[in-house]
């Protein structure tokens, strides 16, 4: 079973070693989430920013349903900004509201670069 692990394992890394070797070296993020900041995006077009503080704030939803956002803590009411640290559509428009770089709020973790330390050993 044991054998079985370091298989899988082996066979893991280098799958994303060969994705590492193909990546755009402008790409800042991974497709992961280059995928759910595009997702949040749109979700943001459909909201209303109702501001309370510099990182705190209710967003509006089209279907009147309201969440709150604190970009400080990495929240929203709705739970998905907390599943992986990237922004949903609410603190998506937070940010925008705000006029600050969505960028700068996507954790170093989803950078190319880090994907890139992590699975490209140079000699």
């Amino acid at each position: 079973m044991l054998n079985e692990i370091w298989h899988k394992t082996m066979n893991i890394r280098y799958q994303r070693y060969n994705i590492v070797s193909v990546l755009n070296p402008n790409q800042g993020f991974t497709e992961f989430a280059m995928k759910t900041i595009l997702n949040s995006r749109e979700w943001s077009k459909r909201n209303t920013v109702r501001v309370a503080t510099r990182t705190t704030a209710e967003v509006l939803q089209g279907n009147k349903k309201t969440y709150t956002v604190d970009l400080a803590r990495k929240t929203c009411s709705c739970g998905h900004y907390q599943q992986n640290d990237i922004p949903c559509g609410h603190a998506y428009s937070i940010i925008i509201a705000l006029n600050r770089a969505p960028r700068d709020y996507i954790p170093a973790v989803f950078s190319t670069t880090t994907l890139r330390n992590t699975y490209c050993h140079k000699r």
